[in-house]
């Protein structure tokens, strides 16, 4: 019986020892493997880590009213201290306060409303204060080059006769406006600056009250084209002998005068609007011509264009990496948006829809794990239109 026990005490002992065998060539188990001193050093490294991080930033304009938003998420490693948030706007100083870290939380996250008056024409940056006991003070600021500055449109108001309705424009249009009256006496080239000044729109109120000259219409053509400008006009037919030579820019014949009464017209990137003989009050009535909703249309507000932009310009391997965009005007319409991320030979790596924030009204993708390369960035709708095109250096980390 105990020759029995002895031997089968060390026929296991035999099989435990010939289980594994690190010289075999044939073995087909992994031999990747990490020691257990790495994995001790590498809990001891995090642990040793002192480090405030900003991970990843996000600008967008306040949809529901002035200024902007900006989205700060950052990392602590460890620190239990207090650090400083400076937030700048083209060099001017918007923001400062302090930020309590503490050592047991990793992940924060602040949002701020920035008043209109700061709104960026070149770039946003974020400053953390250094802590003595940070490992790395590198990733303590971040630059975005951004221009959320959404120039305003200048308009010029040319007025033949000033009337109630000449007021009345003015305050409905609530915009910078240059007002030009030219007595009918007048030469038409005397419209002091308007000449030399770029306008986005001409709107001209029961002008003109004579005959146009031949070289004052080339002159006002030619200005229109080089400019771009769009053009509204609204008259009455005790005018109608004097404007004859401008209906081909509302693309109206001589024929069709006494048919129209209103009319937006669009000639590849040329916009008007015509209004003819109308009582007054109908210029403001939302139903009937509404001369706002001209203005809007000439000045090309209905053209959607959407941006797109990614929450940090320098990436390093494992970070998670966001993509936002948002339209240039309020849109109630769900687009369907899908990010690709590929290489130089178009091969695929990553694809994800774009989710809409619904409060904030822009939409987003959130990709990690990028190992360092050159990459490609795509956004494209649900039939493949590219709306942005991009490329992405992902950098080895070497802390």
């Amino acid at each position: 019986m105990i020759l029995r026990l002895k031997s089968l005490l060390f026929l296991i002992f035999f099989i435990s020892c010939n289980i594994y065998d690190p010289s075999s060539k044939n073995d087909n188990i992994s031999k990747k493997s990490v020691p257990i001193e790495e994995l001790l050093q590498s809990q001891t490294d995090l642990q040793n880590e002192f480090n405030l991080k900003i991970d990843n930033v996000i600008i967008y304009p306040n949809s529901t009213g002035e200024g902007f938003f900006l989205d700060i998420s950052y990392k602590n490693y460890n620190l239990n201290d207090i650090s400083m948030l400076s937030v700048l706007s083209d060099n001017q100083l918007v923001l400062n306060e302090p930020i309590i870290l503490e050592s047991k939380k990793v992940d924060y996250f602040k949002r701020y409303l920035i008043e209109k008056e700061f709104i960026p024409e070149k770039n946003i940056q974020i400053i953390f204060s250094s802590i003595n006991k940070e490992n790395n003070i590198n990733d303590n600021r971040i630059l975005v080059e951004r221009n959320l500055k959404i120039d305003t449109e200048k308009i010029a108001l040319i007025s033949g006769q000033i009337s109630f309705l000449t007021k009345a424009i003015k305050q409905e249009i609530n915009k910078s406006i240059d007002h030009y009256f030219v007595m009918p006496y007048e030469d038409f080239i005397n419209l002091d600056n308007f000449w030399t000044t770029k306008y986005d729109l001409v709107i001209l109120d029961y002008f003109p009250l004579k005959e146009i000259p031949k070289k004052w219409f080339e002159i006002f053509l030619k200005k229109l084209i080089e400019d771009k400008s769009s053009l509204i006009l609204v008259s009455n037919n005790n005018q109608e002998n004097y404007f004859r030579k401008l209906l081909p820019l509302f693309g109206i014949k001589e024929s069709e005068l006494i048919l129209k009464n209103f009319k937006l017209y669009e000639n590849q990137d040329f916009r008007s609007a015509f209004f003819y003989n109308q009582f007054p009050s109908k210029l403001f009535d939302y139903d009937n011509g509404n001369i706002n909703k001209a203005i809007d249309w000439t000045l090309k507000k209905d053209k959607l264009v959407f941006s797109f932009y990614s929450s940090k310009s320098d990436y390093v391997e494992n970070d998670d990496l966001i993509l936002y965009g948002y339209s240039n005007i309020q849109n109630n319409d769900k687009k369907v948006f899908r990010a690709i991320i590929s290489n130089d030979e178009k091969q695929v790596y990553f694809e994800s829809q774009m989710f809409l924030n619904p409060i904030n009204n822009y939409y987003f993708a959130k990709f990690s794990s990028l190992k360092t390369g050159l990459y490609s960035i795509s956004i494209v709708d649900n039939e493949n239109n590219i709306f942005s095109e991009k490329k992405l250096t992902v950098t080895e980390n070497n802390q």
